[in-house]
């Protein structure tokens, strides 16, 4: 009896750490192996250290997905919606995206470059802003994947861009949707 518990002792340690991500170096930094996927919505990210997802809508109300490093002040955010609900392409989103976000914040948007999100065609812009009396560099994403259309937005302090940039297009490259 006292072997049967031993293995399943064992068994049981065994599958709990199974369940432990991976890492593997990546620089001087590590990243997570498995995506981290939002609780709310079909999408995730790998996360690099420092980095976590946040409950959503503390970022913005609106969002899928919100990841963060605080010590680095570094954030990353996704608003998606479904290519089903509307009757455009790509470009099209895009160009309702920057409308709206210019509006919104009072500010232009550097002209729109196609680019990749991972697999994923997309077109970026980015902007410069001051809340809270935090001067802001932001990249936005307007990204098709297969089910859906959505923003993607990078931001960190305007000192911290020559910083943060390759970890935030690392974090931004790494989004997916998941499959059912």
């Amino acid at each position: 009896m006292k072997r049967v518990i031993h293995i399943l002792l064992i068994c049981g340690i065994v599958t709990l750490l199974s369940g432990c991500s991976l890492l593997t170096s990546k620089g001087d930094k590590k990243a997570e192996e498995a995506l981290a996927v939002s609780d709310n919505a079909p999408f995730g990210v790998k996360l690099l250290d420092g980095w976590k997802i946040t409950p959503q809508g503390e970022l913005n109300g609106d969002s899928d997905l919100e990841a963060v490093n605080n010590d680095e002040a570094m954030f990353f955010l996704a608003m998606m919606e479904k290519k089903e609900d509307l009757a455009i392409d790509l470009e099209e989103y895009r160009d309702i995206v920057v409308d709206m976000n210019e509006s919104s914040y009072g500010v232009p948007l550097s002209e729109a470059k196609a680019t990749k999100v991972g697999s994923y065609d997309a077109y970026v812009n980015e902007f410069d802003i001051s809340s809270d009396n935090l001067n802001t560099h932001m990249w936005l994403f307007s990204v098709e994947t297969d089910n859906y259309y959505g923003q993607l937005f990078a931001w960190t302090l305007e000192s911290q861009v020559k910083n943060s940039k390759g970890e935030l297009m690392d974090i931004v490259n790494s989004f997916r949707e998941m499959k059912n």
